[in-house]
């Protein structure tokens, strides 16, 4: 039987098995943590559709079929040999408004 680890109070069996529990938690926690990190980036490098309609009694009817485009999220992103795919998503919708939604709060510009 392995003398037990009077320091700890685990046997040296013990010991190597949480270790190794150890080093598999870690991982896990280093795994997500790059993955989340990579739909971050992911995320604020994609280009979106999203189609909202607003219909009520307090939109006026000169609004029917009125088309609001607003470009937003972009946070100083360069989308390099997208933007020729923007610029088309843009005009096959063929907005009446194009509105471009800025964040005030960047640091360090």
């Amino acid at each position: 039987m392995p003398a037990a680890d009077t320091s700890v109070g685990l046997s040296e069996k013990d010991r190597k098995l949480f270790m190794k529990r150890k080093k598999k938690i870690i991982t896990v926690f280093i795994l997500l943590v790059c993955l989340f990190a990579g739909w971050i980036i992911r995320d604020n490098a994609t280009i979106g559709l999203t189609r909202y309609t607003a219909a009520g009694n307090r939109v006026p009817s000169s609004f029917d079929g009125f088309k609001i485009i607003v470009l937003s999220d972009i946070h100083n992103a360069e989308f390099n040999d997208r933007d020729e795919q923007l610029l088309q998503l843009v005009q096959k919708e063929t907005p009446d408004m194009i509105a471009v939604m800025i964040c005030t709060l960047q640091t360090g510009q």
